[in-house]
């Protein structure tokens, strides 16, 4: 249709389809009839979905945690280069982030780090907080912070005070806490 009896581009289109008496007088019915026709959707039903899917959303949603993982692991290397920061690797000790030393008074702090601040992963951290603490340092009082994405909802956060586990978190390349213990590692450079 474009080029020929004054239709040169959609909107002129528009125009004659406007305006059926028009556009009767530039094309045939038969055409005008299948210009118009309005056209069913293509589709199946939606099915529920199957183990398979739920695989296969749980495997991207599992790679993204763990990329913003490394991300937060690395970025958290590179800001404290003046410290020794170590990864545990007994099986009863897979900690992500020990830092030696992390206040200059000899005392160690071990960081979780999670690919979220959803709660459920916070609560898992808890649990991996502790027992790594405990396969490290027995019986001593504990040393914990957890490193997230974003600083975590206030509910979380109060729970975290509560326990005595500090919360750092990174804003572009800054890390930040609401902890007042770890203000020395937001400070580093």
């Amino acid at each position: 249709m474009y080029g020929t009896k004054g239709v040169s581009d959609a909107a002129d289109l528009d125009v004659l389809a406007s305006n059926p008496a028009r556009l009767k007088a530039v094309i045939d019915a038969r055409r005008i009839e299948t210009l118009l026709r309005v056209k069913l959707t293509v589709g199946n039903e939606l099915p529920l979905k199957d183990e398979g899917d739920i695989k296969v959303i749980r495997e991207a949603l599992i790679l993204s945690r763990r990329r913003t993982h490394n991300r937060l692991t690395n970025a958290l290397e590179e800001l404290l280069t003046g410290h020794t920061l170590r990864e545990g690797n007994e099986p009863s000790a897979m900690y992500d982030v020990l830092i030696e030393n992390y206040d200059g008074r000899n005392s160690d702090l071990l960081v979780e780090v999670k690919g979220s601040a959803h709660p459920a992963e916070v609560r898992m951290a808890i649990g991996q907080l502790y027992a790594y603490w405990f396969a490290l340092k027995g019986d001593c009082d504990p040393n914990l912070a957890l490193l997230l994405p974003s600083a975590p909802e206030a509910q979380l956060a109060n729970l975290l005070r509560w326990l005595g586990i500090g919360v750092l978190w990174f804003s572009g390349s800054s890390l930040h806490s609401s902890t007042p213990r770890l203000q020395c590692l937001t400070q580093s450079r």
